[in-house]
Formats: structure tokens, sequence, C-alpha cells
């Protein structure tokens, strides 16, 4: 997928007026004399610049000399950079201070200190959880995908403010956090204490299930699951297996990138997404016959497979290349990018928004499974007191009926 780049440059006086005349001149006008002749439209330009943003450094220095505790001028500008995203009214747009963006690459690239779970902007205005990861503190701790985090250390955090909340989650190996947490169900809040540990992030595992069946689980698409998808894909098929169970449950999405290289993996000759950036430009992915999965597939989905995983979702789907089990997805049709900037920071930008192969846009709706199944609220154990996964078995019903056929 080709890269969109985008450049936030926010001018204030105190910078424009840095610029001096000769700058100026080197830009806008032609030196005459001691004059510098502008043209109308730019002159015009420049004062509306600057009438704009003269605003905000007056607002800066009246609550530098006037607010009744100190004040630090770099929290403000950093302030107001959020506050620029927030107005768009998409929580998806977000500023990233140079830590967190620190925080973002950790994550993105191997390790980090910190309890291991994936959290997302809930539509509710709380910081949803999507799910632990895996033998984390987070899955240990006993954390559900659908809590809603509502402080952390004792300090409320709110949806708007994610990478803050996310800031304060993070922290070194050994070193406690407490989170309360707000349950669909529960009564008043329940609070968690977790010792945070180094999270290495493995994103795919595999394993041979019954009746020779592969069964690839997929945590999200970040810089690295293109390739442990097909490590352990390859690992699969080199055994010999009759069909493969995909289980994206839980997958909060991630790098549109790794996600078309995964589809061209499983697909045929097809599109897989059509990116529609909302200025008459659609880009359109397709993948080809090469590598195609040729092996009946089944993809188990839930209300918290999101964004990449609902376009490998909906791409499987609307070509009848596998059959979806389990529940509706999350419903997330957008296309962010996120752009570094010079002092470490970065911005994360919605671009666009995206339709599935049939032209299908599931933004707030989702995508419906071929057989719904949910899970129970008190799950089921068999002999042995482990807790039976009914989707899970359900996709190994539907499978082994596939490879019958």
């Amino acid at each position: 997928m080709k890269k969109t780049k985008l450049i936030i440059i926010i001018f204030i006086t105190a910078a424009i007026s840095a610029l001096g005349t000769a700058a100026l001149d080197n830009f806008l006008g032609i030196r005459f004399g001691t004059r510098v002749v502008l043209p109308a439209e730019e002159l015009q330009a420049y004062r509306d610049t600057q009438e704009m943003y003269s605003k905000l450094e007056y607002i800066i220095e009246m609550a530098e000399t006037e607010f009744f505790k100190e004040i630090d001028r770099q929290s403000l500008l950093e302030g107001a950079y959020k506050g620029v995203l927030e107005a768009l009214d998409d929580p998806y747009s977000v500023y990233y201070s140079s830590d967190d963006y620190e925080y973002i690459k950790e994550i993105n690239t191997g390790s980090y200190g910190g309890i291991g779970v994936v959290v997302t902007p809930g539509k509710d205005g709380r910081i949803k959880v999507i799910s632990p990861i895996e033998d984390t503190p987070g899955e240990r701790s006993g954390i559900l995908p659908g809590d809603s985090i509502v402080s952390v250390d004792g300090v409320a955090v709110f949806a708007d403010e994610i990478d803050n909340a996310v800031g304060r989650i993070k922290g070194e190996p050994g070193e406690k956090v407490v989170l309360e947490i707000e349950r669909e169900g529960y009564e008043g809040l329940i609070t968690i204490e977790i010792i945070r540990e180094e999270i290495i992030l493995k994103v795919a595992k595999s394993e041979i299930m019954d009746e020779n069946i592969g069964y690839l689980r997929l945590t999200m698409f970040d810089s690295k699951s293109y390739s442990e998808f097909k490590e352990n894909l390859d690992g699969l098929t080199k055994q010999g297996i009759d069909g493969l169970i995909l289980d994206l449950r839980n997958n909060p999405g991630g790098d549109v990138d790794e996600c078309i290289e995964i589809a061209d993996e499983i697909l045929g000759e097809q599109t897989i997404v059509a990116i529609d950036y909302g200025d008459g430009k659609i880009e359109v992915e397709t993948s080809d016959e090469e590598t195609k999965l040729n092996i009946p597939l089944v993809v188990l989905a839930n209300e918290n497979s999101a964004s990449s995983s609902e376009i490998l979702i909906g791409a499987i789907q609307d070509s009848g290349s596998g059959t979806i089990v389990g529940e509706t997805t999350f419903g997330k049709g957008l296309v962010q990018v996120l752009d570094p900037l010079n002092d470490g920071s970065a911005v994360k930008l919605t671009i666009a928004t995206y339709k599935t192969p049939s032209g299908r846009n599931i933004h707030e709706t989702g995508i419906e499974p071929d057989i719904f199944v949910s899970l129970p609220e008190e799950l089921p154990y068999d002999d042995d007191g482990n807790a039976i996964d009914v989707q899970l078995e359900k996709a190994l019903e539907v499978i082994l009926g596939l490879v019958e056929q």
C-alpha cells in the first residue's frame, strides 16, 4: 500500500516574527532598497496567519503570567497540539508526545515494560480493553475483553487521553500498578493490582488440532505479523494439514500493509480492499493466485475483531474463501496514517475509509459471521476442569464438515 505522508506545521506569532524581513524577501517578495514588495495575495495570507496565531500566543502568555499555579509553556503547547486533533471529533486521530510515541514504537517492535493489554478508545468515552495479551500479567490478573479502565493508580483516565493512560500503565518490570475496572454485569468497580513485567510480543502461534486441522491465532497486525504468520502457516502446511482455523478474535487490527500481505497468502486473484481517501482517489489492493490457500478455511471473529482484522475477514467472506464463525465484528472501517515529527512526537490521523470487495462499508456496523456463535456468560468446563471454547468447538465442527466434502 502506498504510504501517505502527513505534515503538520504549527505556526505561532513568535515563530513567524523570527523569520524576519530577509526570510520574507526570499520567499514572499522582492526587495527595493529598504522596502519589500509583496504580492497582495501573499501579504494578506501572511496577515491572516499572524492574526490567527496571535490569539493562541496571547492565551499562552496570559496563562503563563496570570494562572495561579506555576505552568510550563511546553505543556501548554502539547495541549494545543492535542486540541487540534480532538476538534476533529475522531477518537482515532491522536497526537502522541515523544514519550508516548516511543512507547508505541516499543509495542510494535518487540518488548516493553507493562502489563500486556491491548486497548482502544470506547464509544462511551472510556478506555476499552480489546484483549489481554496471552501469558502476561494482564491476562493472569483476570482482565477481560470488554472491560473499561476507569483509573490508573487512582488517577481517572478517559478515551480522549488514551495516550496518557497508556503511559501510566507502562512502567518498569517489577513495579506495581493499580487499575480500577468497570465490567458489564457487575455493580461497582473492580480493583486489580498488577506487577509489571517485560512484555515480549509474539503475534502468531499455531498448533495441530484433532483430525489434522491446523489452528493459527493472530493477535494483532504489527511490523512483524506477516513474517510470523508465514512462518506458522508454512510449518502447518509442511505437516500436511487438511484444513485451517484462523483465529482473529480480539485482534484490534494495526498495520494495513501487513494485513494485505497476509491476505495475499490466503486469497486467489481478487480485490482485497478498496481504500477511499475522500477526494476522489480510491486505491484498490488486490491479491494473486500465486500463493492461494488451497485447503478449507474457517475464520473465528468476535466483537473485538477490528480494523485490519475486518479487512481480512471481509475479503475472505465476500469471495467465499472461508467460513466466518463467531460474533459480529467491531465495525472500524477507517484507515489511519502514523507520521513521526522532527521532535520525536507523532500524529496519527484518519485519512480514509475502506470498503470490502463487494462494496460494503462496515464502519460502526461490523461484519456479521456466516455462523453466529456467542460465548455463554458462564463458560462450560470439561471433566478436567478446563474451560470449553464453544466458538472454537463450532469452528472445528464446521471445518471437519468442509474437509469431508
